[in-house]
């Protein structure tokens, strides 16, 4: 990465601490020059403005490369593609830590969730009459849904289920307030292009109050 030009903090006399400033911003300046000489060709193989992008520009990017981040999202409809088709051990991998287990599988809950609804036209434990039917059949989801990504099968925590069922894919007020302040932090980051965004799903179990971020990115094989 270019160098910003900045000297780390250091004990030095006056001399040494001006002669090492002068060697920095030389340096900083000489990956300036080449850093805009690449931007320059860029823009000439584009056939684009060369002033499009001005020197001072260039100059402020590499004073602060060493904050940059380049992030790579995936799709909803790319997550469900790899939850569902993967052959990756990272899911299992979460599912069979201690640490990760249970918002793991409160992450396999919401997927198959879907595929409950899609199938049978409503969410488990929509309706009060048939929750224990739905119980059981979400628990074939989830073996089915196993199988077919290939993973190995995994202990099923009852209490998720039944909790999951009766909860009936309603909107709690206190879960709604927590998901919905960090969903506002995340839309802040974006906007003001401040901070690092998160990168995956995030899981938030309102039971053991703890979150987990998903890469999504690793279900690929």
């Amino acid at each position: 990465l270019p160098l910003p030009g900045a000297i780390p903090d250091m004990t030095a006399t006056t001399d040494l601490y001006l002669d090492l400033k002068r060697l920095y911003e030389t340096k900083a300046e000489a990956d300036v020059a080449r850093v805009a000489s690449h931007v320059k060709g860029i823009l000439q193989e584009l056939k684009r403005d060369q002033g499009e992008v001005s020197l001072e520009y260039i100059r402020l990017f590499c004073r602060n490369s060493n904050h940059v981040r380049v992030l790579k999202y995936i799709s909803l409809e790319e997550e469900y593609k790899c939850f569902s088709q993967s052959r990756s051990s990272y899911l299992q991998s979460l599912l069979y830590s201690e640490n990760t287990a249970e918002n793991a599988f409160v992450y396999m809950l919401f997927h198959t969730a879907d595929k409950f609804h899609a199938r049978h036209g409503h969410f488990p434990g929509y309706f009060d009459q048939g929750m224990q039917e739905d119980i059981g059949r979400l628990k074939g989801i989830i073996n089915a849904t196993l199988s077919e990504s290939g993973l190995s099968p995994v202990p099923i925590c009852e209490e998720y289920i039944h909790e999951f069922c009766r909860c009936g894919a309603g909107e709690i007020h206190t879960v709604a307030a927590v998901v919905g302040g960090v969903l506002a932090e995340e839309a802040i980051k974006l906007l003001t292009r401040q901070f690092v965004p998160l990168q995956g799903t995030l899981v938030y179990n309102a039971i053991r109050s703890t979150t987990e971020k998903i890469q999504d990115h690793q279900f690929w094989p």
